[in-house]
């Protein structure tokens, strides 16, 4: 039984679908966190720290659909707009597949 589960999981095909890419947009979201430091009576702010997270915004347009999702961090490499490519929208992300062959997964948004 579990021979076949393996063989059923490795075996189910990606449905990829061609798109093109319509908008690529970044922006930075900023937090600050408390940092604390041990001292004899206790615990004590130390000062505020700031972190950056940047998040970038991709639409892609398919035949029949538009969609949208956000990938945090490093952006895709060697994607621009107006470039075609082939997308795969599965249980609320979407992979991409470059013209070079690397797949991404990013969250889907709309």
């Amino acid at each position: 039984m579990l021979a076949c589960l393996c063989t059923w999981a490795g075996t189910q095909q990606t449905d990829w679908q061609e798109a093109r890419v319509v908008k690529i947009g970044q922006s930075v979201n900023e937090t600050e966190d408390a940092e604390y430091t041990p001292s004899p009576t206790g615990v004590a702010t130390s000062g505020v720290e700031t972190r950056r997270t940047r998040t970038w915004t991709y639409v892609f347009q398919t035949e029949h659909q538009v969609y949208t999702a956000k990938l945090d961090g490093k952006p895709l490499v060697r994607l621009h707009e107006g470039d075609r490519i082939q997308i795969a929208v599965e249980r609320g992300v979407l992979r991409v597949l470059d013209s070079r062959g690397k797949k991404r997964t990013l969250q889907l948004l709309k």
